[in-house]
């Protein structure tokens, strides 16, 4: 196994825990950043939201499979072991097989970091999750398992479940949201909504997030806290100026076709040491779904490597980004 070939899978994770610096403070009246018209039918705007969120998120047979392509743009000042623009793509199919409560997936991710690009694979597979590099796959051991897989049961459709597992749920994190209107997204017929976060709910979601990470021994391998403080917390929400969130569902199948987030921080003297240093950060995202109801065709990897050769690897790996922070 590879260092950049891991580094990819444990730099994909990290990502997301940076886009939990895009949450607001929930005491603000409607988000940094807001575009909500000032004169609104509130009660209609909520009822339009819990619509969306009911077909989007709730039973929906026609959501099963499908092919998920996303792309993360960030850029952080001040933080040493970010030189640049950050890029983050994941590109993969996922069905969720009559009677399953886990769907399987395969996604393909790749990162662009300091001018390096590397490359892996997440696969689920029968309700059973592999690191796979190459044509290797590490099949993680069932007390860990269990772990990665537990979100999926909350959930009612097989892309729910798929980015769920990942305690990505934007369906969770919405407030003051609102119809945008219809629009066409690659030929299909979607209604637009927009809203923005409700940061209490979504770093819930964060460090429900930082556990799992803590669970593979992502967090210590990159040498990432173990973790959300609440200081850490605190902070984030003072420096954020923009918070806001964007989905488009299929008008006739209420699949999620597109969504997109934007946010920005500015941090203040006072809160850049308890968040390494950061002075600001920009970020922007966007998922989109394609060959919905389509067969995937997902198998688990045929070539297995033993669970303890990936945990000598992510003690390399560690060792190798502390020398590095050292300037060895």
């Amino acid at each position: 196994m590879t260092r950049t070939k891991l580094s990819v899978l444990l730099a994909m994770l990290a990502a997301m825990l940076v886009l939990a610096a895009c949450g607001g403070d929930d005491d603000s009246s409607g988000g940094a950043g807001s575009d909500k018209p000032a004169a609104r039918d509130k009660a209609q705007d909520r009822k339009d939201m819990a619509r969306i969120i009911k077909q989007g998120f709730g039973p929906n047979e026609k959501a099963k499979s499908g092919r998920i392509d996303g792309t993360i743009d960030l850029e952080v000042k001040g933080v040493p072991r970010y030189k640049g623009p950050i890029e983050i793509t994941a590109s993969g199919g996922y069905e969720l097989r009559s009677g399953a409560e886990v769907p399987d997936f395969n996604i393909d991710v790749g990162l662009v970091l300091n001018d390096h690009a590397i490359g892996g694979s997440l696969v689920i597979a029968d309700s059973q999750s592999y690191i796979a590099l190459g044509t290797t796959g590490y099949k993680l051991p069932p007390d860990v398992n269990s772990k990665v897989v537990a979100p999926a049961a909350a959930l009612d459709n097989g892309l729910a479940k798929t980015v769920g597992m990942f305690f990505i749920r934007p369906d969770r994190w919405q407030r003051n949201g609102h119809i945008v209107g219809d629009e066409d997204v690659a030929g299909v017929a979607t209604e637009h909504a927009t809203a923005d976060i409700r940061p209490s709910r979504f770093f819930e979601d964060v460090a429900r997030l930082v556990r799992l990470l803590t669970v593979l021994r992502v967090t210590e391998a990159v040498g990432l806290p173990l973790a959300v403080t609440p200081q850490q917390r605190a902070a984030l929400g003072r420096s954020v100026t923009v918070a806001k969130g964007d989905v488009w569902l299929g008008k006739d199948d209420h699949v999620l076709r597109k969504a997109r987030l934007q946010g920005r921080l500015r941090v203040a003297k006072k809160d850049r040491k308890v968040l390494s240093g950061m002075t600001s950060a920009t970020l922007t995202a966007e998922v989109n779904v394609t060959e919905i109801g389509d067969g995937q065709n997902i198998s688990a990897p045929k070539q297995l490597g033993s669970y303890a050769d990936l945990q000598i690897s992510l003690d390399a790996l560690g060792e190798a980004i502390r020398n590095e922070l050292r300037g060895k």
